[in-house]
């Protein structure tokens, strides 16, 4: 049985991986300005062998996570160690997405060795129904994820079109610090998965969500008292924090927004819940962004901030209020 899933998740994730690429290669073939480096762009997209290659489902599943941190420690601090060596001129800048992408290939297939390898599981070709029930169980999640990036790079082509570069790389910033903030979630969602989905509890998801909002508004906290500090390291000019300040609110719902979806929709058998959440937040957002721009709001930084932190506000409240459902039956 084990066998069975693990063969089925890897081609599945082989077969959207070579649609994703058909529709990737045709969209820079397609845009001129993309076609003149359609070369970089290749190079680029194979750094999503990653997503395809390793297997880190089967590792979160077994809850041995030691795999993935080694995969990715050694493959990443190897490459990037040789892009030192290799890239020596400003011409040579079509080398480090190859460079990355051959980490990313080397990681994936040792790993599989580990998984098929050393772990003894066997490659079986599923049948059919086997395909389609791990791509019904997946959809909801695969559509959220997808939701979310559309959402999210929507953002930086408005600040792009409305504003400028300049306010867009001050928004990127501002983004990174969320993600940053937002990894220690994302890296405990993935380890206590397997756990809370075989045994879940109200109680205890109930403590978890608690200490999980504590932490994330102490790391807050220390960030905003050293924001100025960090932004110098990446802008060296004077600008307005109040845009990035705000951004930092984002990080508070996310420790919630982003376990929810794991712990409680999924582990206790909502699935579709996700992207239920996702597709709510979606619409909000556009709402907003239609309101907003009628109004002739989006003439700053801030404007775009406040919109984002108002979409996971929305987001984080609406699966906040799923999670209390949820509770209510299983109590």
């Amino acid at each position: 049985l084990l066998s069975k899933v693990v063969s089925s998740v890897i081609i599945l994730r082989a077969v959207l991986w070579v649609i994703a690429f058909i529709l990737y290669m045709t969209i820079i073939w397609i845009i001129p300005t993309y076609k003149e480096r359609w070369l970089l762009f290749l190079f680029s997209y194979g750094m999503t062998f990653s997503s395809m290659l390793l297997p880190d489902f089967y590792f979160q599943g077994i809850e041995q996570m030691k795999y993935i941190s080694f995969v990715n420690i050694t493959t990443r601090a190897i490459f990037i160690a040789a892009t030192f060596f290799i890239i020596t001129t400003p011409n040579d800048y079509i080398f480090v997405p190859l460079l990355w992408s051959l980490g990313y290939i080397i990681g994936g297939a040792y790993s599989l060795y580990i998984v098929f390898g050393k772990h003894k599981i066997h490659f079986i070709f599923p049948n059919t129904s086997d395909i389609k029930f791990h791509l019904s169980e997946t959809a909801p999640i695969f559509f959220s994820d997808l939701m979310i990036n559309i959402k999210d790079k929507l953002n930086y082509s408005l600040l792009g079109a409305f504003l400028g570069m300049r306010d867009v790389a001050i928004y990127d910033i501002g983004s990174k610090i969320v993600s940053l903030l937002a990894k220690p979630t994302a890296i405990f969602c993935q380890v206590i998965f397997p756990r809370v989905s075989r045994r879940p509890n109200v109680a205890t998801t109930k403590n978890i969500m608690g200490t999980l909002l504590i932490l994330s508004i102490i790391m807050v906290a220390i960030v905003y008292l050293f924001l100025p500090q960090i932004v110098s390291l990446f802008i060296h000019e004077e600008i307005d924090l109040l845009p990035l300040r705000l951004f930092l609110i984002v990080p508070i719902m996310t420790g919630l927004s982003f376990y929810i979806p794991s712990a409680v929709f999924v582990a206790f058998g909502y699935n579709k819940y996700v992207l239920y959440s996702t597709i709510f937040s979606s619409v909000c957002y556009a709402i907003m962004l239609a309101i907003m721009w009628s109004l002739g709001l989006l003439t700053s930084i801030t404007s775009f901030v406040i919109l984002t932190v108002l979409s996971y506000f929305v987001e984080t409240l609406f699966r906040l209020y799923l999670s209390h459902n949820i509770f209510i039956r299983h109590c």
